[in-house]
């Protein structure tokens, strides 16, 4: 049982269809790197930061440095931004939206990609991203520009959690 489409299509992977304008672009990961910040500083006033998995990679990332720091991207930014954007919305976003259509499939991998996620300190963000991610795979027809964002976020946790205070 194969899909008519060719796989690049079902993950949202060919060229994008509808693409942003650069302006765009900057303002969409602007916005994103903004969102993700001020949620980073909810959760943190929430005091669930304290205990989760979020403060523990923090305290690994804080004395990594060249191979340690190397493998932490790879692990840390581009392999999730890769690997969740393409199932998450190339994928779970589009089977789900052409089944329920673009709301429910949204929402649905929202909830899942947080599903994801190891406690409320990721989940809770991851959930609230997620649709971020999702209506720009929706608006651009494509999954680059949410790798982008997602990749870039990942980069900037990384550098703050590695750079001496």
């Amino acid at each position: 049982m194969g899909y008519p489409e060719p796989a690049t299509r079902t993950l949202k992977l060919d060229r994008t269809p509808r693409p942003l304008p650069i302006a765009g672009l900057a303002l969409a990961l602007a916005g994103f790197l903004a969102l993700s910040h001020a949620l980073s500083r909810v959760i943190s006033a929430t005091g669930m930061r304290e205990q989760s998995a979020i403060a523990r990679i923090e305290g690994l990332l804080a004395d990594a440095s060249g191979g340690a720091l190397l493998a932490a991207v790879l692990a840390l930014a581009l392999a999730p931004a890769l690997g969740e954007e393409i199932f998450f919305r190339g994928l779970v976003l589009g089977r789900l939206s052409e089944r329920w259509g673009p709301a429910a499939g949204l929402v649905g991998s929202s909830l899942l990609f947080a599903g994801l996620h190891p406690d409320w300190a990721q989940a809770a963000p991851a959930a609230v991203l997620g649709l971020c991610l999702g209506a720009l795979t929706l608006r651009t027809g494509s999954v680059y520009a949410a790798i982008l964002c997602h990749g870039t976020n990942n980069l900037a946790v990384i550098y703050a959690a590695s750079s001496p205070t």
